[in-house]
């Protein structure tokens, strides 16, 4: 079985051996790199990740990496010119956005750039659920307000990071009333140390029945976390993720084919 890591940061400091070595030895054949923009306050503390880098890091590997941009509100009418760049000029697949960077998903300014990336056929990855760290805020991180979105752009395929969880029954239920979204399991397997209790399983079971496996995606992170809240083993993180997958006996082979490899190829390259 083929595997696609739909869900992987990339930073300045990152060397192509901590994305490509993981990949070999775990048998991930592609990766989405992940661009990072936390508008005002990511210049300020440092933490944006910019298109063009990620653009050009996945150059170094142009078979096996794929580009996702990224933009926020803080832009303000320059916001649709920058969502036509990332996906004409920086030639990435898609959009993440960080709401817990100071906005809802259904802000104004971005529902114009998620029109024009509907119109370029890209993709829009949410994060939701969970913040990353301390000084953001999990009240712009709920999933509901992706239902304005899904509704509103009904020919663009949206991903749900992270379940939305602790709130997986609102993303379930924006999944399950909208054809064209996803939900994304990746770091789950990190929560449950966090949380102390199941949780990725839990969740696979509850989304095969309400949504699909062919609308579920897998990702890991990639190698380091850089998260100050969050434990991280590195490669056995990333093992672990696989395994939850691999083990569980109500999920098919073919289930299982899903959501490691073939909805990620579906949404990034075809």
């Amino acid at each position: 079985m083929q595997l696609f890591d739909g869900h992987v940061h990339v930073d300045s400091q990152t060397p192509l051996e901590n994305i490509i070595g993981p990949m070999d030895i775990l048998g991930i054949h592609w990766s989405a790199l992940l661009a990072i923009d936390h508008g005002k306050l990511g210049e300020m503390r440092g933490s944006n990740v910019t298109n063009e880098f990620v653009s050009n890091f996945c150059k170094q590997e142009p078979e096996r990496l794929i580009g996702i941009g990224s933009i926020h509100p803080d832009h303000g009418d320059q916001a649709v010119s920058i969502a036509e760049d990332i996906i004409l000029k920086y030639g990435l697949r898609g959009i993440k956005i960080y709401p817990h960077s100071g906005f809802f998903p259904d802000n104004p300014v971005m529902m114009g750039v998620y029109r024009r990336l509907e119109e370029l056929n890209g993709v829009l990855i949410i994060h939701t659920g969970i913040k990353a760290h301390r000084h953001q805020r999990m009240i712009f991180n709920r999933p509901l307000p992706i239902d304005e979105i899904a509704v509103s752009c009904p020919n663009l395929n949206i991903v749900i990071c992270h379940a939305g969880y602790p709130w997986v029954e609102e993303a379930l239920l924006v999944a399950r009333f909208n054809q064209n979204v996803y939900i994304d399991i990746t770091f789950l397997e990190t929560l449950e140390i966090v949380m102390g209790k199941e949780i990725v399983w839990d969740v696979l079971q509850q989304a095969k029945t309400m949504v699909g496996s062919d609308r579920i995606v897998w990702g890991s992170e990639g190698l380091i976390l850089g998260l100050e809240m969050y434990p991280d083993s590195g490669i056995e993180r990333m093992r672990n993720s696989i395994r939850k997958v691999m083990e569980p006996s109500f999920l098919s082979s073919n289930d299982k084919d899903a959501i490691l490899c073939r909805n990620s190829h579906r949404l990034f390259m075809e």
